[in-house]
């Protein structure tokens, strides 16, 4: 109720009539539009910028593939990369055969104590 009788006086004091309360009115009426004009026109632009943004990071991100296929320190770590596989699985081979003659030599001394 208090709201009401505020919004009926100037700064002044003194009471307003309907022509200057519409007046008022109308005067925030467009300065509201005016704002919302403009928050619409930096919405517009935000919206433009994150598109260029958009596409120069897709951009970058197909050079970054085309650059990693085509370097030859890429060629260079993919062959060593076969390699050490290569040789990983004969590694396993014999660390795994030589663990079977560890084993097979354990048993068979073993046996040659005991009787």
């Amino acid at each position: 109720m208090s709201n009401e009788m505020d919004g009926d006086y100037e700064p002044g004091g003194i009471t307003m009539g309907p022509e200057e309360r519409l007046e008022r009115e109308i005067a925030k009426s467009k300065s509201l539009k005016v704002e919302r004009l403009q928050l619409r026109d930096r919405i517009s632009r935000l919206e433009e910028k994150v598109e260029a943004l958009d596409r120069e990071n897709s951009e970058m991100a197909r050079k970054l593939a085309e650059q990693a296929i085509h370097s030859p320190q890429t060629k260079i770590e993919e062959a060593s990369k076969e390699q050490t596989c290569g040789t990983g699985l004969a590694n396993n081979w014999i660390l795994g055969g030589m663990a079977i003659l560890l084993i097979a030599s354990v048993l068979l001394a073993v046996r040659w104590f005991l009787g």
